[in-house]
Order: C-alpha cells, then sequence, then structure tokens
C-alpha cells in the first residue's frame, strides 16, 4: 500500500482532514489558502478529478456539478491504473465533505463489486452504475433503504419457496420482533 501511496503523492499532497487516501487535481470550495492563491471564489469549484487509493489500487475519479445526476465506471485493460469513475451531481461547489461522501458510496461498490474489478478484460467496459446523487447524504440514505427494501423483498420470496418441513419450521427466525408465520406443531 504505501508504494501506492508515494505514487499517489506524484500527483499532490493527500487530501487533508481525510480518512480517504486521495490528492485532488483542482481546488474545492473550503481550500480558501489555495483559492486565494490562484485568485478563485469558492462557487467557481464545481468540477474537480482525483486519484484516489483504496484496496491496493489506484483509482481516477471526475466530479462534475451538473444537471441529470448519474455515476458511471470505466474499466482499461492493460493499463496500470485502469479503473475510472464519472460522477456528475446537483451539489454545488464542491467540497471536501462532497469528495467524502462520494468515496463512501463508490468504496461500498468496490467492495460489493470486487470479483468484477478484478476479472481480466481484454477490451474497455464501461456501464452506468446509478442516476443518484450520490454527493448528497440525503440521496444515500434513501439508496440503502430502497437495498434493504429489495433485500426484504428477495427473503419473502425466498420463505414463500421454502417447503413446510419440521426442518424449517424449527429454523424460522424472527423478523420486526415476530416469527414468520409458519404453522408450529
Amino acid at each position: 500500500m504505501s508504494k501506492l501511496i508515494e505514487e499517489l503523492k506524484v500527483y499532490g499532497e493527500l487530501l487533508p482532514h481525510s480518512d480517504f487516501k486521495v490528492v485532488t487535481l483542482h481546488p474545492l470550495a473550503d481550500e480558501v489558502e489555495i483559492l486565494n492563491r490562484l485568485d478563485m471564489l469558492p462557487n467557481e469549484c464545481t468540477s474537480c478529478d482525483l486519484y484516489w487509493v483504496f484496496k491496493e489500487e489506484m483509482f481516477f475519479v471526475s466530479i462534475m456539478s451538473k444537471e441529470n445526476p448519474l455515476v458511471t465506471y470505466y474499466s482499461k485493460p492493460n493499463v496500470k491504473h485502469g479503473h475510472s469513475f464519472y460522477i456528475v451531481t446537483h451539489t454545488s461547489p464542491l467540497y471536501t465533505g462532497t469528495i467524502k461522501t462520494a468515496l463512501k458510496y463508490l468504496s461500498r461498490w468496490i467492495i460489493n463489486n470486487n470479483k468484477r474489478l478484478e476479472k481480466k478484460r481484454h477490451r474497455a467496459e464501461g456501464f452506468k452504475m446509478t442516476n443518484m446523487d450520490i454527493c448528497n447524504e440525503k440521496y444515500l440514505t434513501e439508496e440503502t433503504k430502497m437495498e434493504l427494501s429489495e433485500v426484504k423483498s428477495k427473503l419473502i420470496e425466498i420463505e414463500e419457496s421454502l417447503p413446510l418441513s419440521p426442518f424449517s419450521i424449527f429454523h424460522s427466525f424472527s423478523r420486526n420482533g415476530r416469527t414468520l408465520g409458519l404453522p408450529c406443531d
């Protein structure tokens, strides 16, 4: 990991006050000192490219403030750091917190899709991950609720397909403080 961190530092200083190992290539609205040196105003910080080290891999992430939020993923085969994400958000200007919120979502996605990322590809791949505004905590919460409701629906589907055998009755579990309603003799 330290080799990747050293490689990351070639692009600049690590983002301060962050648990993520990231180097931004453009200033953020809360980086007052940098904005003053560049003679920029915080509201001009509407896009940011960055390099991010996570799970022994370096990713390129591009975030832009525009209408119609979305997140896409691209991978390029035979490229040393061929994973990249393109994010469009309503959030403007972009702050350090905006970046952290986006990286929380992406880190969860990377963990859940690790096998897909490790798969060796012979050609470039790209796809849309979501239309949600992942830079806004409010939407992340709604997405989490949506994921939980999908899991509950799947559980109900599985439960309905279980045979009513003594084994399944004995091993039925409780949810929301009550049993699943399986008959117990």
